[in-house]
């Protein structure tokens, strides 16, 4: 009977043995879950910001987020980097006055343009969505 007891406790064992390496072989295949940080990480995609400014020249490239505007981008960036930035709401959206000192002067025709890859924007900061890889530029002039 000892023999016996003997026998089975082996078996039952072995039994363990093989099912906690099972599952541990198991949990090696199973694919780790997605986090909500990495949710967010892969929601992004890189642009750059450049302003034509005749004392504060930059060029910034920045990650944004899905479904961000330009006018976004450029908030952000201002908050990021201390730019002065003096925005004005209008019905139609926001509209960049200012940046870092240098206004909107409506006498001599000059203000702050938006441009999207080299090309004159034809709709405003506060409604152009950034794309994968836009070059978003604001220019001042005429």
């Amino acid at each position: 009977m000892n023999k016996k007891f003997q026998i089975i406790g082996g078996v039952i064992a072995i039994f363990s043995v093989v099912l906690i390496a099972g599952g541990f072989l198991i949990n090696i295949n199973r694919p780790t879950p997605v986090t909500k940080t990495e949710t967010a990480q892969s929601q992004t995609y890189p642009v750059t910001l450049s302003i034509e400014h005749p004392t504060l020249p930059k060029t910034i490239s920045i990650d944004a987020q899905i479904g961000e505007t330009a006018m976004d981008v450029m908030e952000r960036v201002s908050l990021q980097y201390r730019i002065q930035l003096g925005v004005k709401e209008y019905s139609f959206g926001k509209m960049i006055e200012s940046i870092d000192g240098l206004s909107s002067d409506q006498k001599n025709q000059k203000y702050w343009t938006l441009y999207i890859n080299g090309q004159l924007s034809n709709i405003g900061a506060s409604d152009y969505k950034v794309k994968n890889g836009d070059t978003i530029t604001w220019k001042y002039g005429g």
